[in-house]
């Protein structure tokens, strides 16, 4: 849902942008592993912390959960566009000088 978002405002200033099969299929690699991680990672905290795997169980829960992993995941939404930028310039300047 994040790169969806991040294309469309690319788009929406870019009308001339040509998405990338390969870039949209390593970002949702990399966002349903980094979605898994951080379910795994909630889930054994909280075990952690209160020794027992009851999480899930009022509906309460589900909801907390379900706003909290929503904002997790479209929060970096726009970060890849921005580090890649960045990584570039940066070997690029490696580069040169070498």
């Amino acid at each position: 849902m994040g790169t969806g978002l991040r294309v469309l405002t690319i788009v929406r200033r870019d009308w001339e942008y040509k998405i990338q099969p390969s870039q949209l299929y390593a970002e949702l690699a990399a966002s349903s592993i980094s979605s898994v991680a951080f379910t795994l990672l909630y889930l054994i905290g909280a075990f952690l912390i209160t020794g027992k795997f009851e999480q899930l169980s009022r509906v309460d829960d589900f909801t907390r959960v379900a706003i909290t992993f929503s904002i997790l995941g479209l929060a970096p939404a726009f970060l890849p566009e921005r580090a890649t930028s960045e990584l570039n310039e940066r070997l690029k300047t490696i580069l040169e000088k070498k």
